[in-house]
Formats: structure tokens, sequence, C-alpha cells
């Protein structure tokens, strides 16, 4: 590669790399005061009140429970500051912790104690434990133009919400803990009157969907729901709405799915979901994106590299209306989990309820497939042995690379011997150039003589993508590497960031450069391909660079699996090459090479 070409493909490499704090250093991000972001927040929840109010049919003005919401209100307004004043309660076990709100007689608050929150880049912890469903729209639980205020009372595991309507309807709300961040909730709507009272079609809120603090966790936040055969997954990205995930176009402000067949929905972020199981399947699932408050300032000063502008989806399941008879009680149930994506937890509580809630962890489809068993092996090395989640990421690392070195040891000596052909195999598509079918045909048959399978070297690499996309997968959402430490990395599951570039204010992250430097390396020691082009070649060659720009952000544990992936490949091309050396001192041509080869191209001497 001459100096030009290898220029051009530093400045590229190096641009792609400082893209991000370049633009932010030229043209730094507009910071909003206080104000400003109030009155943003006020304008964004306005605009989705509305669309929510649009939604709903027409006749809703008129319905009872819109009655009920506005004798509710009416009611408050004209009552003593003391009754307007939502309460609230708390209903707790040693898992979660559960806050309840009069106003709707929902849970605005979950708080999961053994879950601590996130680990900074700089390895500083935040204090408290992981919340859920912060700062909301809706609590969990309520009829999204429910405003009603409802008596609280609790007695042991259960807590009792209840509630008279301004239509005569009586409201009861049953909420009781369970094991396994299970909650069981089942709601009473009675008619005490002498006349059938209709419902309209109404929300049942299953919460918002709120990061765990890092910058990078918009990416994982939103919700997914379950038709009954497969689930759907909804990020921010899809209410964005950017054009190849870049160029602005129109956002989306609401997302509705299903026709009377979901099953389940919920609300996630990277590592924590809420997931509402109703009785009967729901109509539809409804959500809305809004803006969240911003980071406080003492958030800021344990990581200040927080997402100044994070966002929530507001999600609800859908009933269409029903009538409940004079005397008569409506009631319905649910199943709620509250807690975290752990897939042996999940899987457990599938087999046993049959509802398909392992499926919350992405785990279906080709990357699944493999991401399980990569995460079951993990888990029990660690469980086992008591080694940690790093060492045995670089364990398990080692036993597939043992398991792929008959093929990739084949392959190298493939190559090798590929390379030692090329001069013929060049002089055949020469003599054929007129009739490249016939030039190709020839120089299969030429490879067929010499016992060189053209698919030997890259079949190993094919084989092992799946398992790179496996590990991919779930390192994404594996909540065991959340805080889990190993040499300098204070977190597997984030950038192993050592300090921030002065004047850049950029990560250095160490993991991913010595990826890098290990992909480098390894290209210069693997066999050029025969037949492709010199200076494509020696683009191949720098083509790591590519991958460690594009995987420089991403969690430590990946690229901390590919790193030591990279040097067992480069020690084993290095015993190779040594084992050949011993066998073949001279270095000259393989018994396959020589003589044959050259005695049965008999057109090469008479050109």
């Amino acid at each position: 590669m001459d100096r030009k070409t290898l220029g051009a493909v530093v400045v590229c490499v190096a641009l792609l790399f400082l893209w991000g704090p370049l633009v932010n250093k030229i043209w730094p991000p507009v910071e909003l005061t206080p104000e400003q972001l109030a009155a943003r927040q006020s304008i964004t929840n306005t605009v989705t009140q509305a669309v929510s109010t649009t939604s709903q049919p027409s006749a809703a003005a008129a319905s009872p429970l819109t009655d009920s919401v506005t004798t509710a209100t009416t009611s408050l307004t004209g009552s003593s500051t003391a009754d307007q004043r939502a309460s609230s309660t708390y209903l707790e076990n040693e898992q979660v912790k559960l806050t309840f709100t009069s106003k709707s007689g929902g849970i605005d608050l979950i708080e999961l104690k053994k879950f601590l929150p996130h680990v900074t880049r700089e390895g500083k912890k935040a204090e408290g434990v992981v919340t859920l469903n912060a700062h909301s729209q809706n609590p969990i639980l309520s009829l999204t133009q429910d405003r009603n205020n409802y008596d609280l009372n609790v007695s042991g595991d259960q807590l009792t919400a209840k509630a008279v309507w301004g239509n005569g309807l009586v409201v009861s709300k049953q909420v009781t803990l369970s094991s396994n961040y299970l909650i069981n909730a089942k709601v009473r709507i009675s008619n005490p009157t002498d006349t059938a009272i209709s419902l309209p079609k109404h929300e049942w809120s299953v919460g918002t969907s709120t990061p765990t603090g890092s910058s990078l966790d918009i990416q994982f936040t939103g919700l997914l729901w379950y038709d009954g055969e497969d689930k759907e997954m909804i990020t921010d990205s899809w209410f964005q709405n950017k054009l190849l995930g870049c160029i602005e176009r129109q956002p989306h402000t609401i997302y509705t799915a299903g026709r009377s067949n979901v099953f389940w929905g919920g609300v996630q972020n990277q590592f924590f979901s809420i997931v509402m199981i109703p009785d009967q399947p729901a109509y539809e699932i409804v959500s809305r994106r809004f803006d969240l408050p911003p980071p406080t300032s003492a958030e800021l000063e344990i990581d200040h590299k927080l997402n100044l502008k994070p966002v929530g989806h507001q999600t609800a399941l859908v009933y269409e209306g029903i009538t409940i008879p004079a005397g008569e009680t409506f009631e319905r149930t649910f199943q709620i989990f509250a807690g975290p994506k752990e897939y042996t937890l999940l899987s457990s509580i599938s087999m046993k309820e049959k509802n398909g809630l392992d499926l919350v962890m992405n785990f279906s489809g080709f990357m699944g497939f493999f991401a399980k068993p990569l995460l079951l092996s993990m888990n029990a090395l660690h469980g086992m042995t008591g080694m940690g989640y790093g060492l045995a990421i670089v364990v398990i690392t080692v036993i597939i690379r043992l398991v792929f070195w008959p093929l990739t040891t084949a392959s190298t000596r493939s190559m090798k011997r590929m390379a030692k052909l090329q001069p013929q195999m060049k002089a055949i598509q020469e003599k054929y150039k007129d009739d490249p079918a016939k030039a190709q045909k020839k120089v299969l048959e030429f490879m067929k003589e010499n016992k060189v399978n053209p698919m030997g070297s890259c079949l190993p690499m094919l084989l092992q993508l799946p398992v790179f996309f496996g590990f991919y997968s779930m390192l994404q959402s594996a909540i065991e590497l959340r805080g889990a430490h190993f040499l300098w990395i204070a977190d597997l599951s984030r950038p192993d960031t050592l300090f921030y570039i002065p004047g850049l204010d950029m990560p250095f992250n160490l993991m991913p450069l010595i990826m890098g430097a290990t992909m480098l390396y390894q290209a210069q020691l693997t066999p050029v391909s025969p037949g492709m082009d010199p200076t494509q070649q020696k683009m191949m060659r720098y083509m790591p660079l590519l991958f460690m720009v594009f995987l420089y952000n991403m969690s430590s544990g990946l690229t901390l699996y590919w790193s030591v992936s990279n040097v067992l490949s480069i020690v084993q091309t290095k015993m190779t090459r040594l084992n050949d050396e011993k066998t073949d001192p001279k270095g000259g041509a393989t018994p396959a090479l020589a003589p044959g080869p050259v005695k049965k191209s008999k057109g090469l001497k008479n050109r």
C-alpha cells in the first residue's frame, strides 16, 4: 500500500473515531436553563395529554368514566388543602418496595432493594437503589383517565385501594406481593346502583420505561409486548424516527399495536423490566414518549456523561368498553413482574406460568440460540467455581478456541498452501482470460488436484461468527455483568473508561485499543488470500481499525472476549507455523505441491 492510500485510511479512521468529540467541540450543544427545561417539559406533557385525549372515542366526553373523573376533580378542587394533597403508603418485602399513591390508587414507584445504582465509567458508585417507574405520568395499575382519590390500607403483604366514582361505581384494588419479583393484583368494579353503567374504551397503565442512568441506556429503553407466539420490542430509536439512524425526521409520539392479542405488555431498560400480564388478552397496547426531568447536579457530579435529555415511554394496555349491569361486579386480575432481566429467573417463571416471560431477555431468533448456552455456561462457571464473571468469559473463550482449534489449524495451512499455488493459478487465469467460465473451471480443477479447499480458509471464521453474535446478544442484557469488575474494569457491562482525554472530553477505553492492536497483529500474520487485488489485501489488513471504532463504546465484556480470542488465534498461528517449519525446515513446497501440479498444467509450456 502506497503512502497516500495508507494516509487516507488513517485519516478516515481518525475522523470516525474523533467525529463525535470534534462536533461537540466546534458546535457545542446548547445548554438549557432550568426555566427552559421546565417550559419544555410542560409543553411536551401538554402535547402528550392532547394525543391521549384525541386517541379516545369521541363519545368518551359524555361517558360515565369521564364524568367520574370530572366529579372527582371537582370534589378535590372544592375540598380543603389536606384533601387535595395525594398521600402515599408502602408495601415491601425483602426484594422490592412499592410506593402507592392515593391519586388513582396505583404504584407510583418501585425500588429494587438488592440492586445498587449504576457504576460510572470512572468506577464511582451512585447512592441508593435501583428504581423503576420514576417520574411516571400515570401510576401502574391506574386507569389513565382516573384521577379519583383512593383510600389506601395495608395489611401484612397486601394493600387495598378503594374509591367511589361520581357515577356510583365502586372500585377496589387488592395488591399482594409474591416471590421472584412478582406482584398479584385484583381489580373489582362494582355497580351498586339500580341502572347499568357503561365503561368506555379504557387504558390500564403498565408503567414508564426509564433509563438506569447510563448515557447509552437510551438505545435499550422502550416497550415490548407478546402476542401469544412472539414478542415485539420497540426501542426509543423507533420514536426518534431518524433516517439511517442519523438524519432528523418528524419523530413519532405514540405507538399502538395489537388486535385482541396482547397477552402481556411491558416497559424496560437495559437490565430491568416491568411486565403486566392480564387474565384476558388486551385489545391493544399503546405507548407515548415524553421528556423526563434532566439529571440533577448531584447526579452529574457522579457521572458527567449522563444523558441530559432523558425520555420515558408511558405504556398501557387498552381494553374495549364494557357495561356493568345493576348490582353486578366486574373483575380483572393482573400479574406484574418488576425486576431484573435475569434469564434463569424469567425462564423458571415462564415454565411455571406458561406465559412466555423469558422472551423479555430478547434471546429469540438466531443470535438467541447461541446466547442462551453462553450465558448458562458463564453462570455455571461462576456458580461452581466462584470465579469472577470476567475470568469466566476468558475461560469460555479458551474453550471455544479449543473446540475450533483443528478447523483453524487446517484453515491456516490451507491459506498458506493457497498462497504457494497463487502463481500457477494466476497463470491459468491469464491463459483463459478470454473465457472467464473456463478459467474458473480450470482453477477449481487445479485446486482439487492439489487437495486445496477454497472454502477451507473461510469456514472457521464463518463458524465462529454466530458465537460472536451470541456473545454480543448475551452481554447486552446479562445483568450478571452489571457492576462485575475484572482487572482494571469497574463494570463489565460498560466501557472500561480509565479517564477522559483533556480538550476533547473523550473517554479513553483501554480494552477496545487492546482488541484493535491484537486484530492488527493477527491480520499481519494471516496469509493473504490468493486472487485478491493487492490493494484490497492491504486494505483488509487495516479493517480491524474500523472494528475498533465501532466497538469502542461497547461493553468491556464483549471487547474482553474478542481480545482474548485474538490472542489465542495469534498463539495458534505461531504454533502452526513453528510446527510446519519443523516438518519442513527448508521452507520448501509441501509434497502436495511438487512436482505433480506443475507437470499436469501442460498448457503452461505451450505459451
